[in-house]
């Protein structure tokens, strides 16, 4: 992918913990300019900023209504987690 690429690329990761921010580094080594959202458990997300874009969500994930919220309004929704 080449910069205008990775513009269209939302990265949403844990930044509550050393795996979630690893995991958000990796990411941005991939996309360097990708749209970054640190997110962590319970709190609001803003919809708004991932339609129509390519989200990949890493180590973290919401109530299954706002997962599947995510892969309705995405471009393409690709998740990673270990848990």
């Amino acid at each position: 992918m080449n910069n205008e690429t990775d513009k269209n690329v939302v990265a949403i990761w844990h930044k509550a913990d050393l795996d979630g921010i690893c995991s958000g580094a990796i990411i941005k080594l991939r996309y360097p300019d990708a749209t970054f959202i640190g997110y962590d458990y319970g709190e609001p997300f803003d919809f708004e900023r991932i339609k129509g874009k390519d989200v990949i969500m890493a180590d973290v994930s919401m109530k299954l209504f706002d997962m599947s919220k995510i892969n309705q309004e995405s471009n393409s929704f690709v998740f990673i987690d270990h848990h």
